[in-house]
């Protein structure tokens, strides 16, 4: 399945959280709960553009999901490579942190003004550039973790 046309939304069951994280962290947009019933999950997965991944091998079983993934490995980097193997998908560097991790939301560039008395003084005085998530108001900096999960994409996609 060739995914270029379009990104897909994935909508990721409760066993796969880490990837779900990565898929964001990637600039995918992915809809995960940690806890949610096996209907409501494949309701929302039957939606135009949506892409079902578990590890629930019941689940694919049933007549009524829409498209899905079954995802092998018990191992973050056999997933993203079998994600983005199986649907032909690209990781882009203009889309890489672009997603709140935790709800989800586009993150929006903020000047430091905004920043000021919402996050830690040490980080205020540190970095000149911040992000925004437009869902829950989270800010977000180029901190040492940023340089982690860039370190991550080079391992897992660069060859």
């Amino acid at each position: 399945m060739h995914m270029d046309e379009q990104k897909p939304i994935f909508v990721v069951d409760c066993m796969l959280g880490r990837l779900a994280k990565w898929l964001r962290i990637f600039g995918f947009d992915v809809v995960y709960f940690r806890s949610i019933q096996d209907e409501k999950l494949m309701g929302i997965s039957k939606a135009p553009g949506h892409i079902l991944l578990t590890r629930d091998t019941g689940v694919i079983k049933r007549s009524d999901i829409g498209p899905y993934l079954l995802i092998t490995s018990d191992f973050l980097r056999e997933q993203l490579s079998q994600v983005f193997e199986s649907l032909d998908l690209c990781v882009h560097s203009d889309t890489f942190l672009t997603r709140c991790l935790s709800c989800n939301q586009p993150l929006e560039p903020v000047g430091c003004e905004h920043a000021q008395g919402r996050v830690p003084d040490f980080v205020f005085l540190s970095y000149r550039r911040f992000s925004r998530c437009t869902g829950c108001g989270k800010f977000f900096w180029a901190g040492t973790h940023q340089r982690e999960m860039q370190k991550m994409m080079q391992r897992l996609f660069v060859r």
